[in-house]
């Protein structure tokens, strides 16, 4: 399909006529190809810049003799020939996709902007996407936590700093498949694997007042059926339990303490397959926006959780 505009009130019979409008990437496509060989092998849509653009940058090297005489004649220090050729204008400089990044910064959202980047990398003439992901993907970043939450279902997930570039790549990416497109077309780099891993493969159960024992014992039989590894202990896969167990003790009624500490995780035939990590971090305390009155709040708070936990505050069977 060729594109043309003209104004309302045209004469088509005109229009039709004029030389320059006769002339479309279709037509001189077949042209072309008509009297040479070395483009048949393209569709129209990669003609222009293979045959055109290349020919032209052949027939000037043909006139220099040497590639380097073309960074020096660009009064380039380089030996990068791309370089060399947008210094000459035979490659844009994406200052139009520039502008247009830099405005949907003000009112687009992040998940805009990156629909849109990866449109002007699929419409667009795009002569380094490398430059234009660098100056832009600061402004797609401020869904990724968010999105990061949904899809694995963690509120509040952190994400890195040094991370959220790839993360926005793997968004990138999911646009431009899309479009029968990936990252690599356009000289990007695909997403890290170990970052695709965190959003796969999770089975998260919420923390409810479940019958332990009963649930822990559905967890290792619906592993099992799923991995069809009926004699391996939560079929073969890895499972974590997270908490301070000192402060969660199951909630049951009318019962007393012993029935407690029997009814608690420690006491299932399971826990001697599991293997015990000590977290020394509290992560809540090197939170970057409390002040100093909220860091102190924060440290006492959590002291006196841990004094709680063992046995320092409070009077003995109370």
């Amino acid at each position: 399909m060729q594109l043309d505009t003209f104004r309302e009130k045209g004469r088509l019979d005109i229009i039709v006529n004029i030389p320059e409008r006769k002339r479309k990437t279709l037509t001189e496509w077949f042209v072309y190809n008509n009297k040479n060989t070395d483009g048949r092998n393209l569709t129209y849509l990669n003609f222009p810049f293979r045959v055109c653009v290349v020919s032209r940058l052949q027939k000037m090297a043909a006139k220099i003799d040497c590639n380097k005489e073309v960074a020096w004649k660009a009064n380039l220090c380089s030996s990068k020939l791309r370089a060399a050729y947008e210094a000459l204008g035979l490659l844009g400089n994406d200052k139009e996709w520039d502008i247009a990044l830099e405005e949907s910064d003000f009112s687009a959202t992040s998940a805009e902007i990156k629909t849109l980047f990866a449109q002007i990398l699929i419409y667009c003439d795009v002569s380094n996407p490398s430059k234009l992901w660098d100056k832009h993907c600061e402004a797609m970043r401020d869904d990724i936590p968010m999105n990061i939450s949904k899809s694995t279902g963690i509120p509040n997930y952190h994400v890195n700093t040094t991370e959220l570039p790839g993360y926005i790549l793997y968004e990138l990416k999911a646009i431009l498949n899309g479009f029968g497109k990936c990252v690599k077309d356009f000289g990007l780099q695909p997403p890290p694997e170990h970052l695709l891993k965190n959003l796969e493969n999770k089975l998260l159960i919420e923390e409810k007042n479940y019958n332990r024992e009963l649930l822990m014992q559905d967890v290792v039989q619906t592993l099992r059926d799923l991995m069809n590894a009926p004699d391996l202990i939560f079929g073969g896969k890895t499972v974590v339990l997270g908490g301070d167990f000192r402060q969660t003790l199951p909630v049951k009624k009318g019962v007393g303490k012993q029935e407690l500490i029997t009814a608690s995780i420690a006491e299932s035939h399971l826990w001697w397959h599991f293997k015990i990590f000590l977290l020394t971090i509290n992560m809540r305390l090197l939170r970057s926006d409390l002040n100093d009155q909220e860091q102190r709040r924060s440290e006492f708070f959590a002291k006196w959780l841990l004094d709680v936990g063992n046995g320092e505050i409070g009077e003995p069977g109370h």
